[in-house]
């Protein structure tokens, strides 16, 4: 009885190939998170937070001042 040999389990340039595929669909996979600083919002990242245009406002005269939100509890002041 002859064996088959399956040549693209045995040739490492398949395999190689294979987990190079697999970590780059891993890299799609991972959220790469951005810390949040609100010091430099937009009107444009404000609307798209949900911020009126009042408040919009107040934080860009607070910036104005050349003052600094360093908080969460500063920013929602």
């Amino acid at each position: 009885m002859t064996e088959k040999t399956n040549s693209f389990l045995e040739d490492g340039e398949y395999q190689a190939k294979i987990d190079e595929l697999r970590s780059r669909n891993q890299r799609k996979d991972s959220i790469t998170l951005y810390p949040f600083n609100p010091n430099f919002i937009t009107d444009y990242k404000g609307y798209v937070l949900g911020l009126s245009t009042e408040e919009i406002d107040r934080l860009h005269a607070f910036r104005a001042k050349n003052q600094f939100v360093n908080s969460g509890r500063n920013f929602r002041r």
